[in-house]
């Protein structure tokens, strides 16, 4: 299994992009389709309008990173093609470290 980040933030995408990506307000039913997906075992999602980011534990992590890239493009509608450069993935202890760095205020705005 490999622990992940898939996201995007003020430091990558414009403001236009971030907003079409906020899930804050269908937080519930983003979890359950992440959840139906087949490589992601376990998810959690930070949305605000700085950043949108899909922590997760995958099952298989190339098909993972896919399936959530495929997710964040469904979710806003923004193809996964202008989605790709813009969004960052971390894996294992960097994807920890930033949760940490995330959540501790450190790579905020």
């Amino acid at each position: 299994m490999h622990i992940t980040v898939c996201g995007l933030s003020h430091k990558t995408a414009p403001v236009e992009v971030r907003e079409k990506l906020s899930l804050e307000h269908k937080l519930d039913e983003a979890v359950k389709a992440l959840l139906d997906k087949s490589s992601v075992n376990e998810t959690v999602i930070i949305s605000t309008c700085n950043r949108t980011e899909v922590y997760s534990v995958l099952l298989d992590l190339d098909d993972g990173r896919d399936e959530i890239l495929d997710f964040l493009s469904e979710q806003s509608g923004v193809d996964k093609k202008l989605l790709k450069p813009i969004t960052y993935v971390y894996e294992g202890k960097r994807a920890i470290r930033h949760l940490f760095e995330v959540s501790s205020s450190i790579d905020s705005m």
